[in-house]
């Protein structure tokens, strides 16, 4: 898949740590915010194989009377919103507390900007050594 799927992941079958990869305010956001790279590191929580890395993202409206918190992640309440699952090429056999470092990319591109590009590059060294990139595209 070069599309990344649209799913509500099973909270269940989420196996490591989470990584933010990207902190916005709206109130002072330029146009071109979603253009961003980011490294990240995730721990395995169990020994299993690591086929997908899960996107959501959490929005805090704080200056509301009463603040509210918005989460599409997996392990929060579920809501209407889905996460985004990006398969891995080659799954990675992880055992417990192994790491998993990376780089992601996002921008907008297409003529009217209506098309997301996440780029996503993975290193592992554990039992096996992977490394691994794969380029996914909205719209």
């Amino acid at each position: 898949l070069t599309e990344p799927l649209m799913d509500v992941c099973n909270p269940k079958q989420v196996i490591t740590t989470h990584a933010k990869v990207f902190d916005l305010d709206l109130n002072t956001a330029p146009k071109d915010c979603l253009k961003f790279e980011s490294k990240f590191s995730i721990k395995s929580k169990v020994h299993d194989f690591c086929h997908a890395l899960v996107l959501y993202f959490t929005v805090e409206f704080s200056r509301c009377r009463n603040p509210i918190t918005l989460s599409t992640s997996p392990l929060e309440y579920y809501t209407h919103w889905k996460q985004s699952v990006l398969y891995l090429d080659t799954p990675i056999p992880l055992s417990m507390r192994e790491d998993i470092k990376g780089t992601i990319k996002m921008w907008v591109s297409g003529e009217k900007k209506d098309k997301t590009v996440i780029q996503v590059g993975t290193q592992f060294k554990g039992v096996t050594s992977i490394k691994q990139e794969r380029t996914y595209k909205y719209g």
